[in-house]
């Protein structure tokens, strides 16, 4: 599906951290066609209900996206689910901030939801302003997880990805294998 959509490319990225990979995921591609946005929500639904928890919450239970790429499958998951809302979050001056109007309460019971987990820092520092606010962090899904992802989470926190990649970073452009197969550079922007 990925590679249909051009949602999965191969080539040399270079990254805004200043890194380079041999591919590069843009998961909304994928996401723009509803029967796929619904496939992957559902299976990813799917795995969220091996949490007793979780399961046990609905409906009264908030899927919370880390930003604009997870909004669409926080919203395929919550339909899945049937759980009462949605919430995001936006990058305002380099913090993760609720989008206006939106509030965690003390208490909330919360599944934290994003399309690609590439370092874990988004889904960290969301994890943190949930239970901050008092929120509880009942799971954490991903459609796609790197092998780069360090989310740093409580042990007993489970999270759940449809695909594990083992991703490869480099510092150089020639050092990414695909540079002697004649690759050019693509600079990205996430």
């Amino acid at each position: 599906m990925c590679s249909r959509t051009g949602a999965y490319r191969e080539g040399i990225f270079e990254h805004p951290a200043g890194y380079f990979t041999p591919f590069y995921f843009q998961i909304p591609l994928a996401l723009r066609y509803f029967d796929n946005a619904r496939r992957l929500g559902v299976s990813l639904s799917r795995l969220l209900r091996r949490s007793r928890e979780l399961v046990s919450s609905l409906p009264s239970v908030s899927i919370v996206a880390p930003g604009a790429g997870g909004v669409p499958v926080a919203f395929e998951v919550r339909q899945a689910l049937r759980a009462e809302q949605i919430f995001w979050t936006e990058r305002e001056s380099g913090e993760f901030r609720f989008r206006q109007y939106n509030e965690i309460k003390p208490g909330q019971k919360c599944v934290i939801v994003d399309d690609i987990a590439r370092s874990g820092v988004a889904v960290r520092k969301v994890h943190d302003l949930i239970t901050s606010a008092g929120g509880d962090v009942l799971a954490v899904a991903v459609l796609v997880r790197l092998s780069t992802a360090k989310l740093d989470l409580p042990s007993s926190l489970p999270v759940y990805s449809l695909f594990d990649f083992e991703a490869a970073r480099y510092a150089k452009a020639e050092d990414c294998p695909t540079w002697h197969e004649g690759a050019t550079i693509e600079r990205v922007r996430f």
